[in-house]
């Protein structure tokens, strides 16, 4: 798991049920199912790995804009270098929203236009990645837009919670 989330109580303190959007092989996942959490995986492109597979991580070969999934049965949806990748964000950012339960967190990892390396380099960040990323975020537009889907910014590692 990221060393952000390792470091965090409020994900090594708790368990239940998370999903992971574009898991690749499940790598991820594995570690939280070792820490006693239910797990599930949405990834339309990468097999699973042999890790996730040993553990029993279940991974959904499709994508999530076609997941057909139930409100409210996830604590923590984890949206790792995904959104920037999507055309429509917001209506993603809403979806995971919805698969929330109350009070859950939403952990987002996107390239950030707001960055060092970015002001150095511009349109030869090696991030701007045309044309696999479709969109660009800084913190303020991630807050706009997790806003719009009925989320509120936790801490400023892009977690967002289910108000």
């Amino acid at each position: 798991m990221p060393n952000r989330l390792k470091s965090d109580p409020w994900f090594t303190s708790r368990r239940g049920r998370i999903l992971d959007v574009g898991c690749g092989g499940g790598e991820l996942l594995a570690e939280f199912k070792k820490a006693g959490w239910d797990t599930l995986g949405l990834e339309p492109f990468c097999e699973e790995s042999p890790l996730a597979k040993g553990l029993g991580v279940e991974i959904i070969k499709v994508s999530f804009e076609e997941a057909k999934l139930a409100p409210a049965q996830f604590d923590i949806v984890i949206m790792t270098h995904v959104l920037e990748h999507l055309h429509e964000p917001l209506t993603a950012l809403r979806k995971a929203a919805d698969v929330l339960v109350p009070g859950g967190m939403i952990y987002v990892e996107v390239p950030n236009l707001d960055s060092l390396s970015f002001r150095v380099f511009r349109s030869r960040w090696a991030q701007v990645d045309a044309p696999r990323h479709l969109s660009h975020f800084t913190l303020r537009t991630m807050v706009k837009l997790s806003g719009f889907a009925g989320l509120k910014l936790w801490r400023k590692v892009m977690v967002f919670a289910k108000h």
